[in-house]
């Protein structure tokens, strides 16, 4: 994807993968949380994928956060609105989603992360 994208030069490490499947393989194997500022197709497509792994345990459940509430907030709304209302998705699912809007709610959410999984 080098040739398609950006290539920052300023990184400490750079892994370059030949398809979008194996850089969401990588990034949610090398994360701690799923945080997404507003995006399109791309943002939307490592946002599902992330969750569906996490609802089906295949990865380590860790906070998936968006943020931005007025970007996201129809979105949310239309999941529990209509996914979990219409019995495709658990309300437990519906929960796996923070919504936050300042880098402190953000920090936040992470630090509970870490204390839950150090089992505090």
């Amino acid at each position: 994807l080098k040739a398609l994208e950006v290539e920052h030069k300023n990184l400490t490490a750079m892994h370059v993968v030949p398809d979008m499947h194996s850089r969401k393989a990588m990034m949610l194997g090398l994360a701690d949380a799923v945080i997404a500022m507003p995006g399109g197709f791309g943002t939307l497509d490592e946002l599902f994928e992330a969750l569906t792994l996490v609802q089906t345990n295949k990865v380590t459940q860790f906070p998936v956060i968006l943020v931005g509430t007025e970007f996201w907030g129809g979105l949310v709304q239309w999941i529990r609105g209509r996914l979990v209302d219409a019995g495709m998705i658990d309300p437990a699912d519906a929960d796996l989603i923070s919504v936050v809007d300042t880098p402190a709610q953000v920090v936040a959410i992470l630090q509970a992360a870490r204390q839950a999984r150090a089992g505090h």
